[in-house]
């Protein structure tokens, strides 16, 4: 993907629905999906600023959601 501002908006969009996929299926695949809530927290910190909002909501709704699937805990 290009630099979060600049992405055309069906990138976006798969982004979007990508990262909400993977947070529906994480507890299925928790191997492969080890790093998948960090690597989100990560995307926001580093990027808050310039992600589009709807995809900002995506990512804090999907860490919601590995939250609530006991995935990660609260510490985190």
């Amino acid at each position: 993907m290009q630099a979060p501002a600049s992405a055309p908006s069906d990138q976006v969009v798969s982004l979007r629905d990508s990262i909400d996929f993977i947070a529906h299926v994480a507890h299925c695949y928790p191997d492969v999906t080890r790093d998948f809530a960090q690597n989100l927290a990560t995307l926001l910190t580093q990027h808050h600023g310039e992600l589009d909002a709807e995809l900002r909501e995506k990512i804090v709704g999907s860490y919601v959601l590995l939250r609530k699937k006991d995935i990660i805990d609260s510490s985190t």
